[in-house]
């Protein structure tokens, strides 16, 4: 801890500083016990004892006539050689032996790549504590005894700058390794979400001929993952979120592959094994939530979502019970604090929007799996207290298990997130990134993205390198910031008619959906009213033109607006043009505004589907500082620059997550085709006029300090990891 965040934690009120201390003490001595508990194996083969509820989701009912083929061919050739392409990486092979191909100018060598694999199982003492040594060399034996040609993953591995973290070590130890920039704990985090795993079990339905193939590839990497992925020991376990996506999808994966195994691929052992290894998963969430004094996030949330599918899918243990009714009594708190009355996240951000809405839709959707005998179960579960939060507080009689387990109102804030996905949807299909995008998802079923021929895409994307491993012909470019799939998930339980085209893009999503929830719920649109408040004047204007010529259609044809006060975010949108303009700044907000960028009053404009002006994505995280801040900062928007900064953040790494919340923004006019903002932060005042003509977009700024007037048209990420060539 450096003295400015010293400063800032002795600046608050003594009941959060006492706060602070006392959820620091207790991480320290549970750190500690944990730590030894994993270590000494204690949680290598709990023998959990328990059932699995037959049919989660039924496979035969998911609908996957909207997956081509080839698409599903590519991808399942990909996934069966080890190859991943994840935050940016391109389709690369991730074994002991490959090589990462750089992040940058970082790249780390590999100091296994002379790794012996033998068929007994010795090489595993490099790679695993000696504690779980026995249970990892059984399971290898298993795996060489299903298919001797097997090739294991490199689960530790940041499989992008060549850098691996250590599995004989605790996972709340792990950070500690990071000794340089270009590491990046992501990868192997999203890696082992195992998203790919349901992916395959839908490609089995779409490629038939292939589906012995595809059952005994998952049994493989499944064996793999907990051979090498002992509970609590790696990089793996360190973010409980990661940990919360993975059961979710360790649950859904193994559902749809035990009822797709027809001759008995996946025996009884395996499907113990699968088992007690989820189960370990919920007793590491429960130990580990991401719970700071009353604050959460969508990381609590990712908890939370994971805990929902495992103790519904397990069953047969009161403590299973128990995480199911904390998962109940969490959902519901959380959702009216995670999300505004007109249905944005309280992240900030239009990707984060996407990834917590898939959380909550999910994980309600499976809790409505919940039997009537399980329910009677669940009302002899008796509240909890203590001092670590969050404990049981609900009465489950406040649930409602012969219907829809929660109430209109939380389905229909739920629905609301509809609009503002519609809202922030271009023409071409593509998303506005107001905030940080880290391609985060809770499930990714559907593939979304297009075809690249090799030179193609190495022309297009800054961050991927032509490399000898690339053999195909074409490459599959995933598009992070289209959100259909989102959108059609929503349509399994919302009544209107326009997302019918969704639905018919990606039929796996609803299909999904609408075996879980009972009811629909009609989602009421946004009524926007017109307003006008005084304008201020200010000293110093300049004014912006973009102009369309004569052949242009009318901007004004059919225009509408869409207002979401709460979120921050206007959205006038026409037969042909789309505008958008971000002011997030409200309080209720994440407290950090950590997934914010300075961009309040940031324009985005595009007209026939073709953007004019656009918001520069996120690209990075951690392992870059300087590209991190690079596309957040005030001057990389396209709003008005003074040299300052809208919100100041610190120095070191909690400055990557934090901003100072220094401005304030308002609405001062608002009609269908006209809009007026101001912003003030410290001792700057700013107002920004928009006007949509007849054909063209006149933008006038003023500000109390000379300005310049920025319109990014040259800095791209269109996903996590990706630098556009422009």
């Amino acid at each position: 801890m450096n003295i400015t965040q010293l400063k800032l934690i002795l600046k608050q009120p003594l009941p959060i500083i006492l706060g602070k201390v006392k959820t620091v003490l207790i991480e320290k001595v549970e750190g500690y016990y944990w730590d030894k508990k994993y270590t000494n194996n204690e949680f290598r083969s709990v023998n959990a004892k328990v059932k699995v509820q037959s049919n989660l989701v039924n496979v035969d009912e998911v609908d996957v006539s909207s997956i081509d083929k080839n698409v599903a061919e590519y991808l399942t050739n990909m996934f069966l050689a080890h190859r991943f392409d994840l935050l940016g990486s391109g389709w690369v092979k991730n074994s002991y032996h490959s090589e990462g191909l750089g992040l940058e100018s970082f790249q780390f060598p590999n100091r296994i790549k002379d790794l012996v694999i033998d068929d007994k199982g010795a090489w595993l003492d490099k790679i695993v504590a000696s504690a779980h040594l026995e249970k990892s060399k059984e399971i290898w034996s298993i795996i060489k005894a299903t298919n001797k040609n097997y090739e294991p993953i490199d689960w530790q591995k940041d499989f992008k700058s060549g850098f691996r973290f250590d599995a004989k070590i605790a996972y709340n130890r792990q950070r500690g390794l990071i000794t340089s920039e270009g590491i990046d704990l992501k990868v192997p985090w999203e890696l082992s979400r195992l998203q790919h795993l349901p992916q395959l079990a839908i490609f089995s339905k779409v490629l038939p001929s292939r589906k012995e193939e595809i059952i005994l590839e998952y049994k493989n990497q499944m064996l793999d993952f907990i051979m090498t992925n002992p509970p609590g020991m790696g990089v793996n376990w360190n973010c409980t979120m990661d940990v919360g996506i993975r059961a979710a999808n360790i649950s859904l994966a193994h559902d749809w592959f035990v009822q797709l195994d027809d001759i008995n691929v996946l025996d009884s052992s395996f499907k113990s094994l699968v088992v007690d290894y989820l189960y370990t998963h919920g007793k590491h969430i429960v130990n580990n939530f991401e719970y700071k004094e009353g604050l959460t996030s969508n990381h609590y949330l990712g908890n939370v979502s994971g805990l929902s599918f495992v103790s519904t899918y397990l069953y047969e243990n009161e403590e299973l019970d128990e995480w199911l009714l904390l998962s109940l009594q969490e959902l519901r708190s959380e959702l009216p604090k995670q999300f505004f009355n007109d249905g944005g996240n309280f992240e900030g951000s239009t990707s984060y929007h996407r990834l917590s809405g898939e959380m909550f839709l999910y994980s309600t959707a499976i809790l409505n799996q919940i039997s009537e005998k399980r329910a009677q179960n669940l009302k002899c579960i008796k509240t909890k207290k203590g001092l670590k939060q969050p404990h049981l507080l609900s009465d489950v009689n406040s649930f409602n298990f012969d219907g829809n387990v929660f109430d209109d109102a939380y389905y229909e804030l739920l629905a609301k997130s509809t609009e503002l996905t519609l809202a922030y949807r271009k023409f071409n299909g593509n998303i506005t990134q107001i905030g940080d995008n880290d391609n985060g998802r809770f499930f990714r079923f559907s593939p979304c993205g297009s075809f690249l021929d090799l030179e193609e895409v190495f022309k297009k994307y800054q961050n991927l390198k032509s490399n000898s491993d690339y053999k195909e012909d074409s490459f599959w470019d995933e598009n992070s910031i289209n959100h259909d799939t989102y959108l059609s998930a929503l349509s399994g339980f919302v009544t209107n008619s326009y997302l019918v085209e969704y639905t018919a893009k990606y039929t796996v999503e609803k299909s999904i959906i609408n075996q879980l929830i009972k009811a629909e719920i009609k989602n009421t649109e946004l009524v926007n009213k017109d307003f006008e408040k005084e304008i201020p004047v200010l000293k110093f204007s300049k004014e912006e033109v973009f102009s369309f010529g004569d052949d242009q259609q009318s901007l004004h044809q059919n225009i509408n607006l869409s207002y979401f006060p709460d979120f921050g975010m206007i959205t006038f949108r026409s037969d042909s043009l789309y505008l958008n303009v971000a002011f997030g700044n409200n309080k209720k907000s994440h407290h950090s505004w950590g997934h914010q960028h300075n961009d309040k009053l940031s324009v985005e404009i595009n007209v026939n589907g073709k953007d004019i002006v656009f918001d520069p994505g996120t690209y990075i995280y951690t392992p870059l500082p300087s590209r991190r801040n690079e596309f957040r900062i005030t001057k990389n928007h396209n709003h008005i620059d003074t040299g300052e900064e809208q919100n100041n953040f610190t120095s070191g790494r909690r400055g990557l997550f934090n901003l100072m919340k220094d401005t304030s923004a308002e609405v001062l006019v608002l009609n269908s085709t006209c809009v007026v903002l101001s912003t003030t932060y410290r001792d700057v005042h700013k107002n920004r006029k928009i006007d949509i003509q007849d054909r063209s977009i006149v933008i006038t700024d003023s500000c109390n300090k000379e300005f310049t007037q920025n319109f990014n048209t040259s800095l791209l990420s269109n996903g996590y990891g990706k630098f556009v060539n422009l």
